[in-house]
């Protein structure tokens, strides 16, 4: 039940974003543009579901396997939650570097603190690693989360569209799709 409810909770900080912004769009004037926002309270949201989930995956495993296979969907959040935010807010060139982080930083600080002064591997040692690298590009990425608004006399109209992932765990297995606003 706890994992059902943290992949609901990620799903949904995924989504609701854009359909949100879909849902102003559609029945609002596009605002003028004067000056930008944080909305990096949104990538550390979905952040922390899934750094709680790589957490709570560790904290599981046995022996010295560090993270296991259920790790996926936790780490999956991680690689691609932060830059669909980016997308969203339509800063492509941070999402494309924020999903280039997300992937080779925890991955490098995993192995570089999984090998053990004897040259031996420690898969736990190497998890807590990639965690950690993982906490560090999520603040970096957070910090960075700002969407300017220039100094136009009137902001171009937004598309009535947003497309969201989804997604179901049950006891008798998992289901992804995407939902939309038209």
């Amino acid at each position: 039940m706890p994992r059902r409810l943290a992949v609901i909770l990620a799903m949904t900080a995924l989504s609701a974003p854009g359909l949100a912004r879909a849902a102003d769009a559609a029945d609002s004037p596009a605002p003028v543009a004067t000056s930008g926002h944080w909305y990096g309270w949104q990538t550390l949201a979905v952040d922390a579901v899934a750094v709680g989930g790589l957490i709570l995956n560790i904290e599981r495993s046995t022996g010295e396997t560090g993270l296991t296979n259920a790790a996926a969907l936790p780490a999956a959040l991680f690689w691609l939650g932060g830059p669909s935010i980016h997308a969203m807010h339509r800063r492509w060139a941070v999402a494309g570097a924020s999903l280039a982080l997300r992937i080779a930083v925890p991955i490098l600080v995993g192995l570089n603190t999984g090998l053990t002064p004897e040259h031996e591997f420690s898969g736990r040692e190497a998890g807590w690693g990639a965690i950690g690298g993982a906490v560090a590009i999520a603040l970096l990425d957070g910090a960075l989360a700002w969407e300017s608004g220039g100094s136009q006399a009137t902001a171009p109209p937004r598309a009535a569209l947003a497309v969201g992932p989804t997604a179901s765990v049950t006891s008798s297995g998992a289901q992804v799709g995407l939902v939309g606003v038209f």
